[in-house]
């Protein structure tokens, strides 16, 4: 199980240090994007991801976004190895999924907690992972929805060769509990990034995941 720290700022400078932060722990970190119209929330941009010196990390971004279309290949110029998109999103999946191939870098798809599974069978030959929502998106220290345990189960048994990811909710105390479900990522934002130390706490959430 790989531990993948999550930035998610509307400022700058909280992203240079974010970046230039996580690099001396990890080199695969996840950017989230939010537009202000799919959750409330404003985030950077893929201007200020390019001029944030990213493109020495592996960076997943996480389009929190109606219209992914729009922004995708301005974040595959900024440095995105793999695009997440949400398929709650005002367009069509198939044709995400192909934009994205088309810059020649990995597809993803996410998934909020209140959306059946099911929602994912017309894509699921085409990708290779899935992030599921364990918080309703937008904010860092959102409450954890346990119900998305069960859905994760359910889906697993249906398509072993997937590999699932989760977002939001994880700390050091409540790692076990994530442990006992086939989880193969799990993303962390504030339980690093707020922490007195963001390091020791990553280091410290793979080693209980290892």
């Amino acid at each position: 199980m790989k531990i993948i720290p999550a930035i998610l700022t509307e400022d700058f400078s909280t992203l240079k240090d974010m970046i230039e932060l996580s690099a001396t722990f990890t080199n695969h970190v996840q950017v989230d994007v939010m537009d202000g119209k799919f959750v409330p929330s404003i985030s950077i941009t893929a201007s200020d991801l390019d001029n944030a010196n990213a493109k020495k990390l592996f960076m997943e971004i996480h389009l929190m976004v109606d219209r992914p279309s729009d922004v995708i290949e301005d974040f595959v110029k900024a440095g995105a190895k793999k695009i997440i998109f949400h398929i709650e999103s005002k367009e069509d999946p198939h044709e995400i999924i192909n934009t994205i191939k088309k810059y020649k870098v990995i597809p993803s798809v996410a998934i909020n907690p209140d959306t059946k599974i099911e929602k994912l069978d017309t894509i699921i030959d085409e990708i290779d992972s899935i992030l599921f929502m364990t918080v309703f998106p937008g904010f860092y220290g959102s409450p954890l929805v346990p119900e998305v345990f069960e859905k994760i189960k359910k889906f697993k048994s249906k398509h072993p060769n997937i590999e699932i990811a989760v977002d939001g909710g994880v700390k050091v105390s409540n790692i076990d509990d994530f442990k006992k479900y086939p989880i193969d990522a799990i993303c962390v934002g504030s339980a690093i990034f707020k922490a007195k130390n963001p390091k020791d706490i990553f280091i410290m959430l793979q080693e209980k995941t290892n």
